[in-house]
Parts: structure tokens; C-alpha cells; sequence
């Protein structure tokens, strides 16, 4: 969302504009329609980076993630240059598929988007994007990029609060920054062909920088998914924030982890399954205690969100963290 404010002021002309129309030596050459036989990276567009559907992968899981092949090592330098570690990888990565048509979850794409925001709005400091379309715009005080880092792996490098983070969440939710037009657009479906694919994506499909929620689903991305438009961004050490369009709110969980527990990183998860029909109940003025289900049984039945797998994965973690790795 950061990197839609330069639309939002027109910094940067549109969300279809190419990457090449900002960055010199980025190819501009729009002919190319097959990756294994030319270089198709002229075809890339901005919504292409904030999607994930790039085309760039660097090939370290099935389906993209991760950064540790030898062409990004230098994602591992925050005091590192920015524009020159862009480079970097923009010249050492082959793309793996066609640009619109290739999902990657991976760091590269706003890596890559951070230099085309750079050369856009003529800054070589990537932290003056960050404060001019991120944390002033939403207020966000509490809040670092890789601590201020001269070349931070942005698609990583928040360090914030909830109570922070509920600002952006407030902002998004209410169109209040950025204006209705770009946040729909921002909260569209960029991978419909994931639906049919072999590779499990846990949260769901995929937008610009978050999930359209549709979590551990066996059956895929469901109608039922589709039709709840969740729209969520889980974040490392136990933080889990969600927009839930249907009903018009949104929701955190905030269950920090460190340390020797960072194996139990997976238990928000379950906390979010735990909890949301308890804020849906909630928001939608229905008493979740006497609700007609059964007002003398120990529990009620439509918030009873966990399996029984569920409860016993929670407690083997907690019982024994490394199996959890």
C-alpha cells in the first residue's frame, strides 16, 4: 500500500505502468511471450511486483519463498546499497514464468518494486519512501523498517505495534488514505490460476502484499472463502491482522513470540480460527453465550471453530516446541 501512494499522487502514472518506464537499466523490450526463449522482464508491471506474479522466483521452495539462493545474498546486508542490491537481483535471476501468469511468494518483488519507487520519486534513499508514503500518511510512530536500515528486505522488515498497525488497518478499511478506487484494486483476486494448481498455498489466493483468505483448506479457495472476503497478512512472531469485508471490520492477533518458543509460531494461526467467530458474534449484536444452539451445554456449537487435529497439534507444540519446526 505504501507503493500505491505514489500512484494515489501520481509519482508513479498508474498500477499498469512498466517497471522499465522508471528504472534505466530495467529491459523495455515488450515483444518477448516465452521466458525459456527470451527475456521477458520488459513486460513487468507494478502490479505485477506488488502481486507476486512478477515472474521471479529464486527457486528455494515450490511455488517461490525465501531469498537464499547466491543472486539475493545481499539481502543479508541492511547497511548494504539498495539500488545496487536491485540490481543484483534484477541481473542474476532468470524469471521462472510469464509476468501476470507466475505466482512467487518470495521477497524479491518488492525488493525489486522499492528501486522502481526510488528512481520514480528521485531519492537514492529507500527510507524516505518509507517515511513519505507509509508512516506519515498513516500515522504510524511506532513503527520501523529494518530499524532505518539503508537497504532493508522490505517485504520483511516491519517492526510494529498492533496498536500501531490498527491505523493501517483502520485506513485501509475505511478508504481513508489512499481513496475507495485503489484499495478495491489493491484487493483483487492476481492469482485465479492458483485455484487448479498443485501448489498448496496455506492462506489462499493471493493480492498486492496479502492473502484472500481461504486458510488450510483441503477443498482450495472455496465459494464460502470468496464469498467471506477475509483479507489477511500474517506476519512473523505471532501476529495475525485480518480485514473482513462482508462484515466491516477488522481484527489482530497479537501473541508475541521469541526465542526458545519461535517454534510456536504456528499457534496464532489457531488463535485467529479461535477467536473470529467470537468478534463475528460480536459484530453482528448475536448473544454467543444464548443464542437458541443449546443455552445448558458447556459449550456452543457454531463457535466450537477447532477440530479435534486442531487442538491436539496446539498442544504437542506446546508440549514439545521442536516438532513443531
Amino acid at each position: 500500500m505504501m507503493f500505491v501512494g505514489m500512484v494515489h499522487d501520481g509519482t508513479i502514472a498508474s498500477l499498469d505502468s512498466f517497471a522499465s518506464d522508471y528504472v534505466p537499466w530495467w529491459n523495455n523490450d515488450r515483444t518477448c511471450q516465452n521466458v525459456t526463449m527470451c527475456d521477458a522482464k520488459g513486460n513487468i508491471t507494478i502490479r505485477h511486483l506488488l502481486s507476486f506474479t512478477s515472474g521471479f522466483d529464486d527457486g528455494e521452495v515450490p511455488g517461490g519463498g525465501g531469498g537464499g539462493s547466491n543472486a539475493t545474498t545481499c539481502l543479508e546486508n541492511p547497511n548494504g546499497n539498495y539500488a545496487s542490491c536491485a540490481k543484483d537481483i534484477y541481473s542474476n535471476l532468470k524469471l521462472t514464468g510469464s509476468p501476470g501468469n507466475t505466482f512467487a511468494y518470495n521477497s524479491l518483488h518488492l525488493q525489486l518494486m522499492g528501486v522502481v519507487a526510488m528512481h520514480a520519486s528521485k531519492t537514492n534513499n529507500v527510507q524516505d519512501i518509507i517515511h513519505k508514503y507509509y508512516l506519515m500518511p498513516y500515522g504510524m510512530n511506532e513503527t520501523t523498517c529494518g530499524g532505518g536500515a539503508s537497504n532493508p528486505e522490505i517485504a520483511v522488515c516491519l517492526s510494529t505495534t498492533q496498536s500501531d498497525y490498527s491505523k493501517f488497518l483502520h485506513a485501509q478499511l475505511t478508504s481513508s488514505v489512499l481513496g475507495k478506487e485503489l484499495v478495491e484494486e489493491s484487493e483483487k483476486n492476481y492469482t485465479p490460476f492458483l485455484v487448479n494448481d498443485t501448489v498448496f498455498t496455506i492462506y489462499g489466493l493471493y493480492s498486492f502484499g496479502h492473502w484472500l483468505e481461504c486458510y488450510d483448506s483441503v477443498f482450495g479457495y472455496t465459494d464460502a472463502c470468496a464469498a467471506a472476503q477475509v483479507h489477511a497478512d500474517p506476519g512473523a512472531f505471532g501476529f495475525y491482522p485480518l480485514i473482513d469485508r462482508t462484515q466491516k471490520y477488522y481484527m489482530q492477533i497479537v501473541a508475541y513470540e521469541h526465542g526458545k518458543n519461535y517454534p510456536l509460531s504456528g499457534i496464532p494461526e489457531y488463535l485467529r480460527l479461535a477467536a473470529k467467530p467470537l468478534v463475528d458474534a460480536v459484530m453482528q449484536n448475536n448473544d454467543a453465550v444464548f443464542n437458541g444452539e443449546n443455552a445448558f451445554a458447556h459449550h456452543t456449537v457454531s463457535l466450537n471453530s477447532l477440530s479435534i487435529a486442531d487442538v491436539n497439534y496446539i498442544a504437542q507444540c506446546a508440549l514439545h516446541p521442536l516438532t513443531c519446526l
